[in-house]
């Protein structure tokens, strides 16, 4: 009662129709962020799972599904490519606050707290449950189209706005693939069913089925069909759609209703061959599960002038200039700039953070010259004047914008 973690069972949702019929029972993996917590339910467990969570305020809860080993072109268990389920603590406890429940309208928010605890933001100071109720109406058919990586990069500058919750850019794309319902990974995404093309006829109409999927984020995705197991990998650009030749799962085939006739012959090959024969199959199998990727978008925080600049709040010649940058990362190993942020204005005595507006904000880092700055200090001294009278950090007597000492204690006011 009085320690450090409480005690919990997690509800686990319920998959989607469209994956239940595709990919059959799963298992989870449940991650707690910001803890080394990892449990890893198997497929078809129907007992609750307990957890140890620790008393923090919004306190995330990620669950992957994880379909079998080879079900619809997934590699074994481990290689997580569905999104996610997940709840935030104590957010999404139940009613007699003893279970937490997971849903995949939270996924979004999971993720958005996972990736502020990787940068080292204190998710406890968010008023969460007001981000919570503006993704879910701004985002009601699919909370996936959220720009994640937008909203954590505002978080994490301080400079967050209601604004900042905006949809990812996307595109209508048409694809030519064998006749079926497809989805994306989304668990959202109400299965697309492919017209198959008038021009075509007898055996090239499955070839020449045309596939029109609206609303497809940029970036990669894969795409699954419902009956048949075949899958399909995209990247996604304003310009153009990168295709991998569809492919189909590596689904264990059915068993016959009929019993197979037993030969009267004995087999000639000797067990040796045999064993031999299917262990190299199964090095083989265990070597494509064993290639995976793992990338995505990471936003960091870059110095693009160390200063000492002075600050709006204080006065004091101790702020910075700062710029957010989404890197395309593999591996989690930031690799290819893909986005930059305007530059903001932080401060290193009173940490405010002030966001740069006018010509400074939009000709740097181009414009880089001290003409630059020495206007940026008027304009923050206008600022100051606007705002009322100079006072000294140290003591708070009044002081004019031209001193250098405080006149009362003595404190130097300048660089």
């Amino acid at each position: 009662m009085y320690g450090s973690e409480i005690p919990l069972a997690l509800q686990l949702p319920e998959l989607p129709g469209h994956w239940q019929e595709c990919f059959g029972a799963v298992g989870w993996l449940v991650v707690v962020p910001g803890t080394e917590t990892i449990i890893e339910v198997p497929a078809g467990c129907t007992q609750p799972q307990g957890i140890l969570l620790p008393k923090r305020q919004h306190q995330p809860v990620l669950a992957f599904p994880l379909p079998a080993s080879g079900s619809c072109g997934l590699p074994a268990a481990g290689f997580c490519r569905l999104p996610p389920a997940a709840a935030v603590f104590p957010l999404d406890l139940a009613a007699d606050r003893t279970a937490l429940v997971l849903s995949w309208e939270q996924a979004p928010l999971g993720e958005l707290l996972h990736r502020l605890l990787r940068q080292g933001v204190e998710v406890e100071t968010l008023n969460v449950p007001r981000l919570c109720r503006e993704i879910q109406s701004r985002f009601p058919a699919d909370p996936w189209s959220l720009d994640v990586d937008a909203a954590a990069a505002a978080l994490v500058t301080g400079c967050f706005r209601v604004t900042d919750l905006r949809p990812l850019a996307s595109r209508t794309v048409a694809l030519e693939l064998g006749p079926g319902r497809w989805f994306l990974e989304s668990p959202f995404f109400v299965p697309v069913v492919a017209a198959v093309d008038a021009d075509s006829v007898g055996s090239d109409a499955a070839a020449c089925s045309v596939l029109l999927v609206p609303d497809v984020p940029l970036g990669f995705h894969r795409l699954f069909e419902v009956d048949t197991g075949w899958v399909a990998d995209l990247w996604v650009d304003e310009r153009r759609v990168l295709r991998i030749p569809a492919r189909r799962s590596a689904k264990p085939a059915r068993r016959s209703a009929k019993p197979a006739r037993r030969s009267a012959k004995p087999a000639r090959q000797s067990a040796k061959p045999r064993l031999a024969l299917t262990g190299r199959r199964r090095r083989r199998h265990s070597e494509q599960a064993m290639f995976f990727l793992i990338g995505g978008l990471e936003p960091r925080r870059e110095v693009l002038d160390p200063g000492p600049l002075p600050c709006p709040s204080c006065g004091k010649r101790a702020a910075r200039i700062e710029q957010v940058r989404s890197y395309l990362s593999l591996f989690f190993i930031p690799l290819i700039p893909v986005r930059r942020g305007e530059p903001y204005l932080v401060c290193e005595r009173c940490g405010a953070v002030r966001p740069l507006r006018g010509d400074d904000a939009a000709g740097f880092p181009e414009a880089y010259s001290p003409e630059t700055y020495e206007g940026l200090d008027q304009e923050l001294a206008g600022e100051l004047e606007d705002d009322g009278p100079l006072t000294c950090a140290e003591c708070g007597g009044p002081v004019e914008p031209e001193f250098d000492y405080c006149p009362y204690c003595g404190t130097r006011l300048k660089g």
